[in-house]
């Protein structure tokens, strides 16, 4: 700029474009940054989906017993609970347990079409000192029943396997091994979450 003028052609246009390239970095640098949080954002959800469903199935499966667990690889189990439907009350007659009702996860779909696990009890007719005899989980499925509740959305897959008492694997015997995947969808991609445990079942 000389003295006592304004700035010139040229230098306004360098300004601008310095000033512009300074625009387009910062404005990247913000997108990625953005993208980076939501991206994390995401995998957080499907990991909570996938930790909310392994402690509900964890705090009831392990109440069962082997020979009252049914599997279905890639589709559910149903098993015997101990527990009161609504309540989670636990009672005893003469010390042996009662045994109240059936509970059942499995994936499914909502009515917009995303995968589901969903729960579900059947409360037995009337309490027992022994387990009925576990219902399949396609017919657990197809049973209507008013205890039922979505706990995790998203489910890409849902593995479950069980090991008898008899099992060569000291480690393995009277467990089952669960497997849950999770996703949430973003930017027309997923980003997903799959989270094993092993538990042991005590009655």
């Amino acid at each position: 700029m000389r003295a006592g003028k304004g700035f010139s052609l040229i230098e306004l246009l360098i300004g601008a474009g310095l000033l512009a390239l300074f625009m387009t970095s910062i404005v990247g640098t913000l997108y990625y940054c953005n993208r980076y949080l939501k991206t994390a954002d995401a995998k957080i959800a499907a990991q909570g989906q996938c930790l909310q469903a392994t402690m509900w199935l964890s705090r009831t499966i392990n109440e069962s017993t082997m020979e009252a667990t049914t599997v279905a690889p890639g589709l559910g189990v149903c098993f015997a609970s101990p527990r009161s439907p609504g309540s989670g009350e636990i009672t005893f007659l003469a010390g042996k347990l009662l045994w109240k009702q059936t509970m059942a996860y499995y994936r499914t779909v909502d009515p917009d079409g995303v995968p589901i696990l969903m729960h579900k009890g059947i409360p037995y007719a009337l309490e027992r000192l022994d387990p009925e005899t576990p219902l399949s989980v396609a017919a657990a499925m197809t049973t209507a029943t008013s205890h039922q509740r979505v706990i995790s959305r998203y489910v890409k897959d849902f593995q479950i396997d069980t090991y008898a008492p008899t099992d060569p694997d000291p480690n393995l015997r009277n467990c089952a091994r669960i497997a849950i995947e999770c996703y949430v969808p973003y930017y027309n991609s997923e980003y997903s979450v799959r989270v094993r445990t092993q538990i042991r079942l005590e009655n």
